[in-house]
């Protein structure tokens, strides 16, 4: 999704990528920062795919641009499929460290997954310690909407269970719009499953681009 001017009560954004996603994002976090104060937003976070190579720069850009900044990353993390043996998903899981300790938890999930051999964090690995964090469900190859689209509620309603008891009022529905059909009824379907589960949503959009232009240049890179 492009970084655009924000809409009605739309004042932050919660899911940026900067360059230091590899080859899915062609903004620098100096720009990235520079762009969205300059459209009227307050605050940034920068969620990196398996990175937080960008926070120097996102610090101190929102320092000299008077914008609120979050250091994030989104981590791949496995997520086992109930009656298969051995079948694992994987799910993009977008944390915001909300302190100090946050950051230095999202660098030992970071070390743990890249010193590991598979595709994904084990679950496990993350519920171990969630001091000092957020989570933020993930778009559109986040579990909810693809535990959604496959009918696997009941599996989706376990996973929600075990989260929400391990990120007590830390964790949020994430909300997001992109150019597939029945957008519409995956934000209600989203709404509703937060409703069940006495979950709070957030608009938190994906952002990759700084501009439409730089499409090419980005289907080149990936």
């Amino acid at each position: 999704m492009l970084l655009n001017a924000p809409p009605h009560r739309l004042t932050a954004l919660l899911d940026t990528h900067s360059f230091f996603s590899q080859g899915a994002s062609t903004v620098s976090p100096i720009r990235l920062v520079r762009l969205a104060k300059e459209r009227g937003f307050t605050g940034l976070a920068l969620t990196d795919d398996a990175s937080v190579g960008g926070a120097v720069d996102l610090c101190h850009g929102g320092d000299e641009a008077g914008l609120s900044t979050v250091i994030g990353t989104t981590l791949p993390v496995l997520v086992e499929r109930p009656g298969r043996r051995d079948a694992f998903d994987v799910f993009p899981f977008v944390l915001l460290a909300q302190n100090r300790v946050g950051y230095a938890r999202i660098n030992v999930l970071l070390s743990q997954f890249k010193q590991g051999e598979q595709p994904g964090l084990p679950l496990a690995a993350l519920l171990a310690d969630t001091t000092g964090l957020v989570l933020l469900s993930g778009t559109r190859r986040g579990f909810p909407t693809v535990m959604g689209v496959e009918r696997r509620l009941d599996q989706l309603s376990t996973l929600l269970t075990t989260l929400k008891r391990a990120f007590p009022n830390r964790l949020y529905l994430q909300l997001y719009y992109d150019a597939y059909p029945g957008m519409r009824r995956t934000l209600g379907f989203l709404r509703a499953v937060a409703r069940d589960h006495g979950l709070p949503c957030v608009a938190a959009p994906e952002i990759r681009l700084a501009d439409q232009s730089e499409y090419p240049l980005l289907d080149a890179l990936s």
